[in-house]
């Protein structure tokens, strides 16, 4: 497959991702669509590409309008609010501008979603628990997120403050999702084969994601794990 063409559903794929909640106040949906805007964030600004593809654009706009629609805590909202601000004075700038001094204008987005992650964190923790399953099944999208958003900030030698930037960062990372794959599967009999395929997407784009000598374009990484999380959140409608 082409890269460009893979670029393109890379964006769909992130356009695509359902909120999973229409409640306010969800904690793993407010850390969805943070890991959404961030990921379509670095896409469009993405240092290495000469021109923006506007698909990204909508992807992260969009995802920041679902985020003020989620959050009802006062000091989630004022995260979300400090992101649009940042967001906002992102676009006032030329994309010459901003690939010149990419870690000064990128770096505090990161920064202030590493924060919203964290605050969404401790949201879910007071949350009533689900299922083991339901509860697995986002630990692998948002494990899968945070692959994709580490692997893009490697890329543009930035800093995810909210992964594990370490030198083992992306095998950890690896470990639990290969593990989660495999015990979600064997438990869940009425989703093995969807599970099992997104398994075996995740299994042919794994030697890019833990090998630092392999490197691909991210729109090429995105492209699977994008289908992955997609593939993954669509189970939990």
């Amino acid at each position: 497959m082409r890269v460009w063409t893979k670029l393109v559903l890379f964006a769909l794929a992130l356009l695509s991702l359902p909120v999973q909640a229409d409640e306010a106040g969800d904690g793993y949906a407010i850390r969805s669509q943070g890991y959404i805007l961030a990921s379509s964030l670095l896409a469009y600004f993405d240092p290495y590409e000469k021109y923006s593809d506007p698909k990204y654009r909508v992807a992260y706009r969009q995802a920041l309008e679902r985020l003020d629609e989620l959050t009802a805590d006062s000091e989630l909202r004022l995260s979300v609010r400090r992101i649009k601000e940042l967001v906002d004075g992102l676009e006032k700038q030329s994309l010459h501008e901003i690939q010149g001094s990419y870690p000064q204008w990128i770096n505090p987005v990161l920064e202030q979603h590493a924060e919203m992650d964290r605050l969404a964190i401790r949201l879910q923790a007071q949350t009533e628990p689900r299922s083991e399953t339901v509860m697995q099944i986002q630990r692998l999208s948002l494990l899968n997120s945070q692959m994709l958003l580490l692997y893009q900030t490697k890329a543009a030698q930035l800093m995810a403050l909210h992964v594990n930037f370490s030198e083992n960062s992306a095998l950890e990372l690896d470990a639990e999702i290969v593990e989660l794959f495999g015990r979600v599967q064997s438990k869940n009999a009425q989703w093995q084969e969807p599970l099992r395929k997104l398994a075996r997407e995740y299994e042919f784009v794994r030697p890019q994601l833990v090998d630092g000598r392999r490197r691909v374009t991210t729109g090429s990484v995105g492209f699977y794990l994008g289908g992955i999380v997609s593939g993954l959140n669509a189970l939990l409608e």
